[in-house]
Protein backbone atom coordinates (compact mmCIF):
# COMPACT_ATOMS: atom_id res chain seq x y z
CA UNK A 1 0.00 0.00 0.00
CA UNK A 2 0.76 4.07 -0.17
CA UNK A 3 2.81 5.29 2.79
CA UNK A 4 2.93 8.31 3.49
CA UNK A 5 5.84 10.50 4.86
CA UNK A 6 7.86 11.69 1.78
CA UNK A 7 8.93 15.27 1.48
CA UNK A 8 6.10 18.14 0.22
CA UNK A 9 8.12 19.85 -2.77
CA UNK A 10 8.28 23.61 -1.82
CA UNK A 11 11.76 24.08 -3.07
CA UNK A 12 13.54 24.98 0.53
CA UNK A 13 11.76 22.18 2.43
CA UNK A 14 13.62 18.73 3.32
CA UNK A 15 11.74 15.53 3.57
CA UNK A 16 8.97 15.59 6.29
CA UNK A 17 7.46 12.98 7.81
CA UNK A 18 4.15 12.50 9.26
CA UNK A 19 2.96 12.58 12.72
CA UNK A 20 2.97 9.08 14.04
CA UNK A 21 0.43 10.30 16.37
CA UNK A 22 -1.94 11.43 13.82
CA UNK A 23 -2.24 8.56 11.36
CA UNK A 24 -5.16 8.92 8.43
CA UNK A 25 -7.93 6.44 8.89
CA UNK A 26 -9.64 6.15 5.57
CA UNK A 27 -13.16 5.51 4.92
CA UNK A 28 -12.82 6.63 8.87
CA UNK A 29 -12.80 10.70 7.80
CA UNK A 30 -10.62 12.98 9.66
CA UNK A 31 -10.52 13.82 13.51
CA UNK A 32 -11.13 17.62 14.08
CA UNK A 33 -9.91 19.00 16.87
CA UNK A 34 -11.98 21.54 19.05
CA UNK A 35 -9.58 23.62 20.99
CA UNK A 36 -11.56 23.74 24.28
CA UNK A 37 -13.71 20.29 25.13
CA UNK A 38 -15.37 18.26 22.10
CA UNK A 39 -14.29 16.26 19.23
CA UNK A 40 -15.57 16.42 16.20
CA UNK A 41 -14.92 14.76 12.68
CA UNK A 42 -14.69 16.11 9.02
CA UNK A 43 -16.74 14.20 6.21
CA UNK A 44 -15.33 11.00 4.88
CA UNK A 45 -13.23 11.59 1.99
CA UNK A 46 -12.54 8.69 -0.78
CA UNK A 47 -9.16 9.59 -1.44
CA UNK A 48 -8.26 6.49 -3.97
CA UNK A 49 -4.45 6.57 -3.21
CA UNK A 50 -4.73 7.13 0.15
CA UNK A 51 -6.18 3.91 0.53
CA UNK A 52 -5.28 0.99 -2.00
CA UNK A 53 -7.51 -1.06 -1.06
CA UNK A 54 -10.44 1.36 -2.95
CA UNK A 55 -8.67 2.01 -6.12
CA UNK A 56 -8.38 -1.77 -7.47
CA UNK A 57 -4.61 -0.79 -8.48
CA UNK A 58 -2.12 -3.71 -7.63
CA UNK A 59 0.82 -1.37 -9.40
CA UNK A 60 3.28 -4.39 -9.50
CA UNK A 61 3.14 -4.70 -13.20
CA UNK A 62 4.14 -1.15 -14.00
CA UNK A 63 7.60 -0.76 -14.91
CA UNK A 64 8.53 3.10 -14.84
CA UNK A 65 11.96 4.87 -15.65
CA UNK A 66 13.38 7.82 -13.53
CA UNK A 67 14.81 10.46 -16.24
CA UNK A 68 16.91 13.06 -14.07
CA UNK A 69 19.61 12.69 -11.88
CA UNK A 70 19.92 16.24 -9.73
CA UNK A 71 18.53 17.15 -6.01
CA UNK A 72 15.28 16.37 -6.32
CA UNK A 73 15.60 12.99 -8.22
CA UNK A 74 17.95 12.06 -5.68
CA UNK A 75 16.75 13.37 -2.17
CA UNK A 76 12.87 12.85 -3.02
CA UNK A 77 12.36 10.34 -6.21
CA UNK A 78 14.53 8.04 -4.91
CA UNK A 79 13.32 6.98 -1.79
CA UNK A 80 9.90 7.49 -2.83
CA UNK A 81 10.54 4.62 -5.38
CA UNK A 82 12.41 2.78 -2.63
CA UNK A 83 9.56 3.06 -0.39
CA UNK A 84 7.73 1.43 -3.22
CA UNK A 85 9.75 -1.11 -4.45
CA UNK A 86 7.32 -3.90 -3.95
CA UNK A 87 4.60 -2.07 -6.03
CA UNK A 88 6.35 0.01 -8.97
CA UNK A 89 9.82 -1.61 -10.90
CA UNK A 90 12.15 1.13 -11.30
CA UNK A 91 13.45 -0.41 -14.32
CA UNK A 92 16.03 2.18 -15.69
CA UNK A 93 17.55 5.76 -14.55
CA UNK A 94 18.81 8.03 -17.04
CA UNK A 95 20.92 12.00 -17.80
CA UNK A 96 22.42 14.28 -19.88
CA UNK A 97 25.75 13.06 -18.23
CA UNK A 98 27.57 9.36 -17.50
CA UNK A 99 28.46 11.08 -14.40
CA UNK A 100 25.18 11.82 -12.79
CA UNK A 101 23.82 8.67 -13.58
CA UNK A 102 26.54 6.95 -11.37
CA UNK A 103 26.63 9.15 -8.64
CA UNK A 104 23.22 8.51 -8.00
CA UNK A 105 22.97 5.09 -8.88
CA UNK A 106 24.32 3.39 -6.13
CA UNK A 107 21.41 4.39 -4.03
CA UNK A 108 18.81 2.96 -6.55
CA UNK A 109 20.83 -0.43 -6.49
CA UNK A 110 19.83 -0.77 -2.73
CA UNK A 111 16.40 -1.24 -3.79
CA UNK A 112 16.61 -1.78 -7.68
CA UNK A 113 19.53 -4.14 -8.46
CA UNK A 114 18.74 -4.94 -11.81
CA UNK A 115 17.80 -0.87 -13.25
CA UNK A 116 19.64 -0.38 -16.53
CA UNK A 117 21.77 2.73 -16.55
CA UNK A 118 21.52 4.79 -19.47
CA UNK A 119 22.92 8.25 -20.33
CA UNK A 120 23.57 10.98 -23.13
CA UNK A 121 21.13 11.24 -26.49
CA UNK A 122 21.88 7.65 -27.63
CA UNK A 123 21.02 6.03 -23.58
CA UNK A 124 17.76 8.35 -23.88
CA UNK A 125 16.67 6.52 -27.37
CA UNK A 126 18.09 3.00 -26.31
CA UNK A 127 15.51 3.48 -23.04
CA UNK A 128 12.70 5.22 -25.36
CA UNK A 129 12.89 1.93 -27.50
CA UNK A 130 12.55 -0.54 -24.74
CA UNK A 131 9.26 -2.11 -24.75
CA UNK A 132 9.24 -3.06 -21.32
CA UNK A 133 9.18 0.51 -20.18
CA UNK A 134 6.00 1.76 -19.36
CA UNK A 135 6.29 5.22 -17.89
CA UNK A 136 9.12 8.10 -16.92
CA UNK A 137 9.20 10.25 -14.39
CA UNK A 138 10.75 13.44 -15.51
CA UNK A 139 13.09 14.96 -12.47
CA UNK A 140 14.64 18.40 -15.41
CA UNK A 141 14.74 21.68 -15.26
CA UNK A 142 11.74 23.66 -16.48
CA UNK A 143 13.81 24.46 -19.97
CA UNK A 144 13.82 21.22 -21.17
CA UNK A 145 10.57 19.64 -20.08
CA UNK A 146 8.37 20.39 -23.13
CA UNK A 147 10.80 18.85 -25.78
CA UNK A 148 11.92 15.90 -23.28
CA UNK A 149 7.88 15.46 -22.72
CA UNK A 150 6.89 15.48 -26.71
CA UNK A 151 9.66 12.82 -27.15
CA UNK A 152 8.38 10.57 -24.84
CA UNK A 153 4.74 10.74 -25.67
CA UNK A 154 5.76 10.10 -29.29
CA UNK A 155 7.52 7.30 -28.07
CA UNK A 156 4.37 5.67 -26.63
CA UNK A 157 5.95 6.49 -22.76
CA UNK A 158 3.38 7.65 -20.19
CA UNK A 159 5.00 11.05 -18.63
CA UNK A 160 4.73 12.26 -15.03
CA UNK A 161 6.59 15.51 -15.09
CA UNK A 162 7.55 17.36 -12.18
CA UNK A 163 6.37 21.02 -11.93
CA UNK A 164 6.18 23.62 -13.54
CA UNK A 165 4.34 22.56 -17.07
CA UNK A 166 6.65 24.78 -19.33
CA UNK A 167 8.56 27.50 -19.19
CA UNK A 168 5.58 29.90 -20.48
CA UNK A 169 1.67 29.38 -21.47
CA UNK A 170 2.99 29.99 -25.13
CA UNK A 171 5.65 27.33 -25.07
CA UNK A 172 3.17 24.51 -23.47
CA UNK A 173 -0.08 25.33 -24.76
CA UNK A 174 0.34 23.73 -28.51
CA UNK A 175 2.46 21.06 -27.18
CA UNK A 176 -0.66 19.79 -24.76
CA UNK A 177 -3.18 20.58 -27.78
CA UNK A 178 -1.26 18.48 -30.20
CA UNK A 179 -0.86 15.59 -27.31
CA UNK A 180 -4.70 15.54 -27.03
CA UNK A 181 -4.98 15.40 -30.72
CA UNK A 182 -2.40 12.94 -31.19
CA UNK A 183 -0.72 11.13 -28.93
CA UNK A 184 -1.81 7.51 -27.18
CA UNK A 185 0.16 8.29 -24.30
CA UNK A 186 -0.56 10.10 -20.96
CA UNK A 187 0.71 13.02 -19.83
CA UNK A 188 0.80 13.81 -16.40
CA UNK A 189 1.81 16.94 -14.07
CA UNK A 190 3.30 15.95 -10.76
CA UNK A 191 1.67 18.65 -8.59
CA UNK A 192 1.30 17.54 -4.96
CA UNK A 193 -1.02 20.36 -3.65
CA UNK A 194 -3.74 19.00 -5.64
CA UNK A 195 -3.52 15.18 -3.55
CA UNK A 196 -2.63 17.04 -0.42
CA UNK A 197 -5.46 15.63 2.24
CA UNK A 198 -5.42 19.47 3.93
CA UNK A 199 -6.69 21.13 0.55
CA UNK A 200 -9.20 18.13 -0.36
CA UNK A 201 -10.83 18.60 2.78
CA UNK A 202 -10.10 22.48 3.18
CA UNK A 203 -12.47 22.40 -0.05
CA UNK A 204 -15.29 20.71 1.53
CA UNK A 205 -15.30 23.16 4.46
CA UNK A 206 -15.46 26.05 2.30
CA UNK A 207 -18.96 24.70 1.09
CA UNK A 208 -20.20 24.73 4.24
CA UNK A 209 -19.29 28.46 4.90
CA UNK A 210 -21.48 30.74 2.87
CA UNK A 211 -20.72 32.30 0.18
CA UNK A 212 -17.23 33.58 -0.22
CA UNK A 213 -16.11 37.12 0.67
CA UNK A 214 -12.18 36.81 0.13
CA UNK A 215 -9.50 34.52 -0.30
CA UNK A 216 -5.77 35.17 1.16
CA UNK A 217 -2.91 33.36 0.48
CA UNK A 218 0.36 34.55 2.10
CA UNK A 219 3.98 32.72 1.98
CA UNK A 220 7.29 33.60 3.95
CA UNK A 221 9.54 30.96 2.74
CA UNK A 222 13.04 30.77 3.46
CA UNK A 223 14.72 30.18 0.12
CA UNK A 224 17.72 32.01 0.28
CA UNK A 225 18.81 29.76 3.65
CA UNK A 226 22.26 28.81 3.33
CA UNK A 227 20.60 25.06 3.96
CA UNK A 228 18.92 25.32 0.58
CA UNK A 229 20.48 23.24 -2.09
CA UNK A 230 18.19 24.61 -4.86
CA UNK A 231 19.53 28.47 -4.38
CA UNK A 232 22.70 27.01 -6.33
CA UNK A 233 20.79 25.36 -9.07
CA UNK A 234 21.96 27.60 -12.40
CA UNK A 235 18.45 27.06 -14.30
CA UNK A 236 16.33 29.11 -11.28
CA UNK A 237 18.60 31.86 -11.95
CA UNK A 238 18.02 31.82 -15.77
CA UNK A 239 15.73 34.91 -15.94
CA UNK A 240 14.49 33.94 -19.87
CA UNK A 241 14.41 30.10 -19.02
CA UNK A 242 12.59 30.37 -15.68
CA UNK A 243 11.27 33.66 -15.46
CA UNK A 244 10.04 34.45 -11.80
CA UNK A 245 12.82 31.81 -10.01
CA UNK A 246 11.28 30.50 -7.28
CA UNK A 247 7.99 32.18 -7.93
CA UNK A 248 7.75 29.87 -11.34
CA UNK A 249 9.29 27.14 -9.18
CA UNK A 250 7.26 26.85 -6.47
CA UNK A 251 4.51 29.47 -7.30
CA UNK A 252 2.50 27.13 -8.68
CA UNK A 253 2.09 25.03 -5.97
CA UNK A 254 0.54 28.03 -3.99
CA UNK A 255 -1.83 28.44 -6.80
CA UNK A 256 -2.92 25.04 -7.08
CA UNK A 257 -3.78 24.92 -3.58
CA UNK A 258 -5.35 28.58 -3.95
CA UNK A 259 -7.16 27.75 -6.92
CA UNK A 260 -9.03 24.42 -5.41
CA UNK A 261 -10.23 26.71 -2.74
CA UNK A 262 -11.46 28.94 -4.81
CA UNK A 263 -13.42 26.75 -7.34
CA UNK A 264 -14.93 25.19 -3.79
CA UNK A 265 -15.97 28.16 -2.58
CA UNK A 266 -17.75 28.64 -6.55
CA UNK A 267 -15.68 31.52 -7.41
CA UNK A 268 -14.51 30.27 -10.56
CA UNK A 269 -11.14 30.87 -12.03
CA UNK A 270 -9.18 34.20 -11.51
CA UNK A 271 -9.41 36.28 -14.67
CA UNK A 272 -7.48 39.24 -13.85
CA UNK A 273 -4.18 40.26 -11.36
CA UNK A 274 -2.31 42.76 -10.72
CA UNK A 275 1.05 42.62 -8.48
CA UNK A 276 4.45 44.65 -7.48
CA UNK A 277 7.32 43.18 -6.76
CA UNK A 278 10.81 43.82 -4.68
CA UNK A 279 14.08 42.86 -4.30
CA UNK A 280 15.45 42.38 -1.01
CA UNK A 281 18.59 39.55 -1.63
CA UNK A 282 20.55 40.22 -4.44
CA UNK A 283 21.70 36.60 -4.31
CA UNK A 284 17.95 35.15 -4.79
CA UNK A 285 16.26 34.69 -8.74
CA UNK A 286 13.75 38.33 -9.31
CA UNK A 287 11.70 38.67 -8.04
CA UNK A 288 11.97 37.67 -4.10
CA UNK A 289 9.14 39.58 -3.12
CA UNK A 290 5.69 39.46 -5.02
CA UNK A 291 2.53 41.26 -3.46
CA UNK A 292 -0.77 41.61 -5.45
CA UNK A 293 -4.04 40.66 -6.17
CA UNK A 294 -6.68 38.43 -8.30
CA UNK A 295 -10.18 38.89 -9.32
CA UNK A 296 -11.97 35.66 -9.83
CA UNK A 297 -15.01 34.89 -12.60
CA UNK A 298 -17.26 35.86 -10.06
CA UNK A 299 -16.50 38.71 -8.44
CA UNK A 300 -14.71 37.74 -5.60
CA UNK A 301 -11.15 39.34 -4.79
CA UNK A 302 -8.21 37.66 -3.47
CA UNK A 303 -4.82 38.59 -1.99
CA UNK A 304 -1.76 37.17 -2.77
CA UNK A 305 1.86 37.82 -0.75
CA UNK A 306 4.84 35.92 -1.34
CA UNK A 307 8.58 36.45 -0.67
CA UNK A 308 11.33 33.79 -0.96
CA UNK A 309 13.81 35.68 1.54
CA UNK A 310 11.87 35.01 4.68
CA UNK A 311 13.85 34.14 7.83
CA UNK A 312 10.63 31.90 8.84
CA UNK A 313 8.61 29.50 7.25
CA UNK A 314 5.40 30.00 7.16
CA UNK A 315 2.20 29.23 4.53
CA UNK A 316 -1.31 30.58 5.27
CA UNK A 317 -4.86 29.83 2.89
CA UNK A 318 -7.68 31.95 4.70
CA UNK A 319 -11.02 31.89 2.64
CA UNK A 320 -13.45 34.04 4.69
CA UNK A 321 -17.23 33.43 3.93
CA UNK A 322 -20.16 34.86 5.43
CA UNK A 323 -20.95 31.93 7.63
CA UNK A 324 -17.32 30.96 8.95
CA UNK A 325 -13.34 31.17 7.52
CA UNK A 326 -11.14 27.73 6.80
CA UNK A 327 -7.68 28.48 7.14
CA UNK A 328 -4.75 26.00 5.72
CA UNK A 329 -1.53 26.83 7.47
CA UNK A 330 2.35 25.57 6.90
CA UNK A 331 4.91 25.32 9.49
CA UNK A 332 4.26 28.94 11.02
CA UNK A 333 5.75 29.82 14.71
CA UNK A 334 4.86 27.04 17.44
CA UNK A 335 4.47 24.53 14.83
CA UNK A 336 7.13 21.66 14.67
CA UNK A 337 4.59 19.44 13.25
CA UNK A 338 5.84 18.81 8.98
CA UNK A 339 2.15 19.39 7.41
CA UNK A 340 -0.72 21.25 7.49
CA UNK A 341 -3.26 22.39 10.05
CA UNK A 342 -6.86 22.67 8.45
CA UNK A 343 -8.81 25.12 10.95
CA UNK A 344 -12.59 26.12 10.50
CA UNK A 345 -14.12 28.84 12.62
CA UNK A 346 -18.50 28.67 12.46
CA UNK A 347 -20.50 31.75 12.42
CA UNK A 348 -21.89 31.90 16.13
CA UNK A 349 -19.40 29.16 17.24
CA UNK A 350 -17.20 30.03 20.07
CA UNK A 351 -15.24 26.92 19.60
CA UNK A 352 -12.11 26.41 16.91
CA UNK A 353 -12.01 23.37 15.03
CA UNK A 354 -8.58 21.91 14.00
CA UNK A 355 -6.18 19.47 12.60
CA UNK A 356 -2.82 18.50 11.58
CA UNK A 357 -2.47 16.94 8.45
CA UNK A 358 0.90 14.98 7.16
CA UNK A 359 2.12 15.58 3.70
CA UNK A 360 0.32 12.95 1.15
CA UNK A 361 0.47 14.47 -2.06
CA UNK A 362 3.64 13.00 -3.37
CA UNK A 363 2.65 9.59 -2.89
CA UNK A 364 -0.40 10.03 -4.25
CA UNK A 365 -0.31 11.69 -7.26
CA UNK A 366 2.54 8.39 -7.75
CA UNK A 367 -0.76 6.42 -6.95
CA UNK A 368 -2.79 7.94 -9.48
CA UNK A 369 -0.30 8.15 -12.41
CA UNK A 370 0.21 4.09 -12.24
CA UNK A 371 -3.58 4.12 -11.85
CA UNK A 372 -3.73 5.82 -15.28
CA UNK A 373 -1.16 3.32 -16.69
CA UNK A 374 -3.07 0.28 -15.62
CA UNK A 375 -6.20 2.31 -17.23
CA UNK A 376 -4.09 2.29 -20.64
CA UNK A 377 -3.39 -1.34 -20.72
CA UNK A 378 -6.92 -1.67 -20.07
CA UNK A 379 -8.33 0.11 -23.50
CA UNK A 380 -9.59 3.10 -21.25
CA UNK A 381 -7.74 5.65 -23.27
CA UNK A 382 -10.10 8.36 -21.84
CA UNK A 383 -9.14 7.42 -18.07
CA UNK A 384 -7.73 11.01 -17.28
CA UNK A 385 -10.45 12.73 -18.74
CA UNK A 386 -13.30 10.92 -16.65
CA UNK A 387 -11.07 10.10 -13.47
CA UNK A 388 -11.31 12.35 -10.61
CA UNK A 389 -7.44 11.58 -9.18
CA UNK A 390 -6.83 10.94 -12.97
CA UNK A 391 -8.19 14.77 -13.58
CA UNK A 392 -5.74 16.23 -11.29
CA UNK A 393 -3.01 15.12 -13.11
CA UNK A 394 -3.94 16.68 -16.23
CA UNK A 395 -1.34 19.56 -17.46
CA UNK A 396 -4.09 21.97 -18.44
CA UNK A 397 -3.83 22.57 -14.74
CA UNK A 398 -0.76 23.03 -14.27
CA UNK A 399 -0.40 25.16 -17.37
CA UNK A 400 -3.41 27.30 -15.13
CA UNK A 401 -1.21 28.14 -12.52
CA UNK A 402 1.05 29.20 -14.41
CA UNK A 403 -1.08 31.60 -16.21
CA UNK A 404 -1.09 33.40 -13.16
CA UNK A 405 2.50 33.94 -12.94
CA UNK A 406 2.52 34.99 -16.32
CA UNK A 407 -0.06 37.43 -15.22
CA UNK A 408 1.21 38.88 -12.34
CA UNK A 409 5.35 39.16 -13.80
CA UNK A 410 3.35 40.87 -16.67
CA UNK A 411 1.69 43.06 -13.73
CA UNK A 412 4.74 44.28 -12.35
CA UNK A 413 6.41 45.34 -15.44
CA UNK A 414 3.94 48.07 -15.76
CA UNK A 415 3.59 49.09 -12.17
CA UNK A 416 1.07 46.84 -10.82
CA UNK A 417 -1.69 48.10 -13.75
CA UNK A 418 -4.38 44.89 -14.21
CA UNK A 419 -3.94 42.29 -16.30
CA UNK A 420 -5.77 39.59 -17.96
CA UNK A 421 -4.90 36.18 -16.82
CA UNK A 422 -4.61 33.84 -20.41
CA UNK A 423 -7.85 31.73 -20.09
CA UNK A 424 -6.79 27.85 -20.63
CA UNK A 425 -8.94 25.77 -22.57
Amino acid sequence: MIRSGVANRIACNPLSRPSPHNKLQPGKGIPLRKERTERRRLANFPIRATNPDQSGSTMGGVRLALLGAGIFASDVYVPLLKNHSDEVTLAAVWSRSEKSVQGILPSIQEFAPDVKARWGEGGLDELLADPEIDGVILVLAVQSMIQMITKCLKNGKHVLEEKPVAVSVDQALPAITAHRKESSASWNLAENFRFETAFLEGAKLVKEIGKVIKLEVAADIPANSSNNKYLKTAWRHDSEGCPGGFLLDSGVHLFAGYRMLAHAGGCGEPVTASCLTNQVDPSMPKPDVVIGWVQFEDGTPGSIAFTYSAGVMKTTYRVVGTEGTVEIVRSGFGKPFPGYSLCVKKKGESELFTQDLPFVGLETELKEFVRTIEAHKKGNKDFQLTDDGAKRLMPEEGLRDLAIIEALLKSSQSGGAPTDIAKIP
